[in-house]
């Protein structure tokens, strides 16, 4: 069962930022945070404003290292995660990654639950992870070869 933490209500609201009018991806991220540093979902927020001076958090949804899935941009809001392809896409993040696929079993857990949940809400969505949308490493791991039997057609190929 999925184990939700709602927005901190502290957050204002985007201001600037679009509608999100149609969800057909869904993207996997990792923070690349180091697993020895106390990160939070609130850490990234304020590197994602006042370092890269976005509007809010980019992610739609992060899962901690515990397995607690986080309401980051709310998903009525265009996000910040992956550059020609916020318009059409739910972002989903995982804290960790800098040492490669470092995902705890809890966070597969809860990305598998979240993205089962997030597929019933937009069944025509594939799936991706970052790296197979833009030159990064992010997410640091195969995400079609681990969750792509969670949406319909995962396997499909890229774009």
């Amino acid at each position: 069962m999925l184990v939700f933490q709602m927005r901190d209500s502290r957050w204002a609201m985007p201001a600037k930022v679009f509608p999100l009018v149609r969800v057909n991806k869904i993207i996997v991220h990792c923070s690349a945070t180091p697993d020895d540093e106390s990160w939070t979902v609130e850490r990234i927020r304020d590197v994602h404003v006042n370092e890269k001076h976005w509007a809010d958090i980019g992610y739609h949804w992060v899962v901690d290292r515990e397995g607690v899935v986080w309401e980051g941009r709310p998903e009525t809001m265009i996000g910040a995660h992956c550059k020609g392809y916020n318009h059409e896409s739910i972002g989903v993040c995982w804290m960790g990654g800098l040492r490669g696929a470092d995902i705890t079993p809890a966070q597969v857990k809860a990305m598998t639950e979240l993205l089962t949940w997030l597929h019933r809400r937009f069944p025509d969505a594939l799936l991706y992870g970052h790296r197979d949308l833009a030159k990064t490493e992010c997410p640091m791991l195969e995400v079609r070869e681990m969750w792509g039997c969670v949406l319909k057609d995962g396997l499909r190929s890229k774009v």
